[in-house]
């Protein structure tokens, strides 16, 4: 079984701390239904603040906590630093006892996820010294005056250097509670959990994942990350990967190489994430119609794009909307 710490930090933000919770306690009492009866929950969560006295956060919710710093086990295989409502300056002064617990887990050679204004919590110690990290985008400049060693990525919403996952913030968060989740246990069971955690139901399918690729963020190929950034802009476009290749100054075959070896997946695959990925947000929140998304998404023909649609989400686009669009009526 894995144990997951989440640092109970004053003036943490509820929501931040509890999807750390949810992620995985329920994923991890759903292995036995994903992998048979063969399978444990698999992993142990534990909210830990300095006595063990419950989370005051910012907004005025209380969680209760199951441990103090003191009783943590010597051994953990995931560190969580859920988001602090206040910037550091404010934070620092409440949550100081938490900052050797990062730095004595991090010498173990545990793996810490940081959420956007707890990232100053882990460079305070020194963790992130001529590392590359991110934080929320309206503290990109404060923080990097405060921590001018770090070498700050303001374009990446995940960052992974030196065993430390740093997060932008929001939705995002998910995303790399999940992506981490398939580095401790296995992808399968990350890409199951999150249907399970996002729908409630296994047996619902279409809702999909919320990250359109695992790990897509995680290499070190700035080549290949300006590419990501121009596909996910430009998803609507006749995409040419040989013109792409040459826009980007590489031969077909080098870019094509560089581009799985950083994202474990093709171009054209990670052309076809985005746009489903897209696509959902369209049939869930708008109420255009499909033949309207499928063009808007790079598809010419409706038919070939519901049979990729189905093939990838289990359902149809029509079945989809059905489901989850939230203003039918509209």
């Amino acid at each position: 079984m894995k144990i997951i710490v989440i640092l109970g930090l004053q003036t943490s933000l509820a929501s931040s701390l509890v999807v750390a919770v949810d992620t995985f306690r329920l994923s991890g009492s759903h292995y036995k239904e994903i992998y048979g009866d063969s399978g444990d929950q698999e992993f142990s969560v534990i909210i830990a603040t300095e006595n063990g006295d419950p989370v005051r956060c910012a907004n005025k919710v209380t969680i209760d906590a199951h441990l103090s710093l003191s009783d943590l086990p010597s051994h953990i295989d995931l560190l969580v630093i859920p988001t602090v409502c206040k910037k550091y300056m404010k934070g620092k002064s409440v949550n100081q006892p938490y900052l050797n617990v990062i730095e004595k887990y991090h010498k173990l050679g545990t793996p810490i996820a940081v959420n956007d204004f707890s990232v100053p919590f882990v460079a305070e110690v020194g963790l992130l010294d001529n590392r590359v990290a991110t934080t929320h985008w309206s503290y990109l400049d404060e923080f990097s005056n405060q921590f001018q060693l770090v070498k700050l990525n303001r374009q990446q919403l995940m960052t992974y250097d030196n065993n430390v996952y740093c997060c932008a913030g929001g939705l995002v968060w998910n995303d790399l509670l999940f992506e981490i989740m398939s580095r401790l246990s296995t992808r399968e069971l990350a890409k199951k959990s999150e249907k399970i955690v996002m729908t409630g139901r296994q047996t619902q399918q279409g809702m999909g994942s919320s990250s359109f690729g695992f790990g897509r963020y995680f290499h070190e190929d700035n080549a290949i990350f300006e590419v990501q950034h121009w596909l996910e802009e430009s998803y609507s476009e006749n995409v040419c990967f040989k013109d792409v290749a040459e826009k980007f100054y590489m031969s077909q075959r080098n870019f094509y190489r560089r581009f799985r070896d950083a994202t474990g997946e093709s171009p054209s695959e990670y052309l076809k994430s985005i746009r489903l990925h897209i696509s959902k947000d369209f049939l869930q929140h708008t109420n255009n119609r499909i033949d309207i998304i499928t063009r808007m998404v790079g598809y010419d023909d409706v038919s070939s794009f519901s049979k990729l649609f189905k093939k990838e989400e289990g359902v149809t686009p029509k079945e989809y909307r059905e489901k989850y669009n939230l203003y039918p009526n509209v």
